[in-house]
């Protein structure tokens, strides 16, 4: 039979260890090291990752620690307009460190005393959120941008001001205190009514105190009450609080709106005012309307946005919205569609404002239905005063937070998720969270969201959790799919995609496939051995390459030198024997795609994900095939040549050796060599007697591969001499 030809120029198969060598299909390889197989018809050496110029100097955490978000605020100087991105980084001592891209510096401790040893993040609006454990206090790092108390032509007040500037948090919404908010009747005729809890005299025309220990304060609210005329609404109360009358109760409001708790006010007792009906030495109303004067003197905090004052008759229950606060806008009553805007002409206080009369109570706005809880489901006991919740994984979806394995009022709740109310991010209480499969003696280790649906992981499960509703339900769960920790999970283009020592799998927002296996004309064929997959991932980092559309998994975070790299174009697997050495965080994706990872060989150095040419590396490659009988097992054949085409560049030595009928390799049969351009290597074997009269040909090549170096194809030529 005449001499014939078979052409290796299809490398996509890539790695398959798990498959008899005898039946790998042409273009998959019994080992494939430091080789990437993602380009048509070529092999190139496989990415590793480098120092980059970005650096800190803070230890690494393994597996955890890194993070990216955005904001249009620059942290260094508050500048508006910025385009770049941030780094959060833990220095493993609680500290939050940020790198600002756009000049390249970082920015020391901007969070301080968080979670050590497993913290977590997420971003909302461009702020950052910090957690991680049960016994750090959660932290925020936001930015608040406002103009406060401007007058209604849009010109300064007396105390107006621009808020500009980046503020570290936590989760506490502190409620009003007898120190900084204050309730007044105010007076019916030019004498003054008592209030405020004392005896001193606060007059409606002149807000003029006889007591000036009882100015206002700065930072400090003032609510006058100011009676209507006669027959003027349907408010009416008792003087000397005998009988039936109003009580009020005040919050103040935080960035978007989220709200503190509740403080009720001792209401004041009026006397000596011609009201409606003499009762002793007080004075009734009744049938009245009322209006709501907000009156403040100076303002140095930042952290209130506004306030809200409630009222209710005596004999209820049930608080409700009178009038609303807000610095920027001005003062809005129960029924009106529109904020009247601040001045500087209400009584003779620095800035206020006022509702228009309100005819009568208000019955529409309570608590519940402006927060979706009440004031009883704030967190309050033990470790969660002032509001504190712990948790150890959070996303945001559909501009709400969710978190899972959370500590509140003291109580653990390992496989729980809980959710924040609408745009507000740190808001969470005991009565708001998802219906899902709880109890089953697994805890949440991660959370991640694609497509309207959060991947709820345990160490042992993933539980897909559908959000578009608004009630969340749970669409499907698969055992022994979880993962020990977030750094296992890695958001990219196709979905979430994850790894544990069972496999590595993909969720693509219809279903959960393991990437371990591809489909082929028999059904799915496994491309890694299970004894590999699982003798190898100890402690996985997962991240994605979105430039090349590959998938990084490193072993062990705790000793990160090998990694096995997926790549979505050719849905195949390679092997990296040097991505990085020493302990190593958990990897992120940066604006553009670049992915990095903390640590290596200096546990500050932030890492990128490049070339090996970039990275100035030349690495130790290895590629075997299976074994090749040419379409005939059982025939003879003569192996007469094989012939590598390849770039090779400088310093490029790969060994060549051949093993016949599922033997062991040979003597080296010849050597590829560096060079410029195209480069061809001929091995003639004619006179090779351990390459004729042989059923199968296998070909190893093995050696330093010059950074630049591409395998383009390896042909060989052979005669078939029949079954013999």
């Amino acid at each position: 039979m005449a001499k014939q030809i078979a052409t290796m120029n299809d490398f996509s198969g890539g790695l398959n260890d798990s498959t008899d060598k005898r039946d790998l299909a042409p273009n998959e390889f019994a080992e494939c090291t430091n080789l990437d197989q993602h380009k048509k018809g070529k092999l190139i050496t496989s990415p590793k990752f480098k120092p980059d110029a970005i650096t800190d100097n803070g230890s690494v955490v393994d597996g955890y620690g890194m993070f990216v978000f955005s904001n249009d605020y620059q942290v260094s100087d508050n500048a508006a307009g910025y385009t770049g991105y941030y780094i959060a980084n833990a220095d493993g001592s609680g500290n939050i460190d940020i790198f600002q891209s756009g000049n390249g510096n970082w920015y020391s401790n901007k969070l301080t005393s968080t979670a050590t040893g497993t913290p977590a993040f997420m971003s909302a609006e461009g702020d950052l959120f910090v957690s991680g454990d049960h016994s750090a206090t959660p932290a925020s790092f936001v930015y608040k941008k406002r103009t406060d108390f401007n007058l209604a032509t849009g010109s300064d007040s007396n105390i107006d001001r621009d808020v500009a500037a980046w503020s570290a948090e936590n989760q506490a919404k502190a409620p009003p205190t007898a120190a900084d908010m204050r309730l007044w009747w105010a007076s019916v005729d030019d004498n003054g009514v008592s209030g405020g809890g004392s005896n001193v005299t606060l007059n409606a025309a002149t807000m003029a105190y006889t007591d000036p220990a009882d100015a206002i304060a700065t930072d400090e609210i003032n609510w006058v009450i100011e009676w209507g005329g006669a027959t003027t609404g349907t408010w009416s109360n008792t003087g000397d609080k005998a009988d039936r009358y109003i009580q009020f109760a005040a919050t103040w409001l935080y960035k978007n709106l989220a709200e503190s708790d509740m403080y009720e006010f001792t209401t004041p007792a009026y006397v000596g005012a011609a009201l409606d009906q003499a009762d002793g030495n007080y004075q009734d109303a009744t049938d009245r309307a009322l209006k709501v004067h907000a009156c403040m003197h100076a303002v140095s905090e930042t952290d209130h946005y506004g306030a809200r004052l409630y009222a209710r008759m005596s004999d209820e229950q049930e608080f409700y919205l009178l009038a609303e606060v807000d610095f920027e806008k001005g003062i809005i009553g129960d029924t009106e569609t529109e904020f009247t805007a601040w001045a500087n002409t209400i009584f003779s206080c620095n800035i206020g404002a006022s509702t228009g009369f309100i005819e009568q109570a208000p019955a529409v706005y309570s608590f519940f239905a402006l927060n979706g809880y009440s004031p009883s489901d704030i967190p309050k006991i033990g470790t969660s005063a002032n509001r504190k919740v712990f948790w150890k994984t959070g996303v945001i979806a559909n501009s709400r937070a969710y978190v899972g394995n959370v500590m509140i009022n003291d109580r653990v709740y390992g496989d729980r998720i809980f959710k924040s109310p609408a745009y507000q991010y740190d808001v969470f209480t005991e009565s708001m969270w998802i219906e899902n499969t709880t109890n089953d003696g697994d805890q949440i280790t991660a959370l991640a969201t694609y497509a309207d649906r959060i991947l709820m992981f345990k160490e042992q499960s993933v539980t897909v959790i559908n959000v578009s509703q608004v009630e969340e339900y749970v669409e499907s769960e698969q055992k022994e799919a979880g993962v020990t920790w977030p750094a296992a999970v890695a958001q990219t283009q196709f979905g979430i995609a994850w790894a544990n020592e069972t496999g590595c799998f993909m969720y693509n927002g219809e279903s959960i496939s393991n990437l371990l296996y591809t489909k082929s004309e028999g059904g799915q064929t496994q491309k890694i051995d299970d004894v590999t997959w699982t003798g190898s991932i100890v402690k996985p980092v997962v991240g994605f390459a979105p430039k090349t559309r590959q998938l990084i998994v490193i072993w062990n975070a705790a000793s990160a030198t090998n990694a096995f790299m997926y790549s979505f174009d050719t849905q195949s697997w390679s092997k990296i024997s040097d991505v990085l050495t020493g302990d190593v965080s958990n990897m992120v994706n940066i604006r553009g795609g670049d992915l990095y990872i903390q640590g290596g060989t200096a546990n500050g150095d932030i890492n990128k994900l490049t070339t090996r040419a970039d990275a100035s590396s030349n690495p130790t490659v290895t590629l075997e095939t299976g074994e090749l009988s040419f379409g005939n097992y059982e025939s003879k054949k003569n192996l007469n040549k094989v012939i590598f085409t390849y770039q090779g560049g400088s310093s490029t030595s790969l060994a060549i050796t051949g093993a016949t009928n599922g033997g062991s390799y040979g003597a080296t049969l010849g050597t590829l060599s560096g060079g410029s351009g195209r480069q061809t290597l001929t091995l003639d074997l004619t006179g090779n007697s351990d390459y004729q009269g042989k059923k199968t040909f296998q070909i190893k090549m093995t050696g330093v591969a010059n950074a630049a170096f591409e395998l383009e194809d390896i042909s060989l030529i052979f005669r078939d001499l029949g079954a013999r």
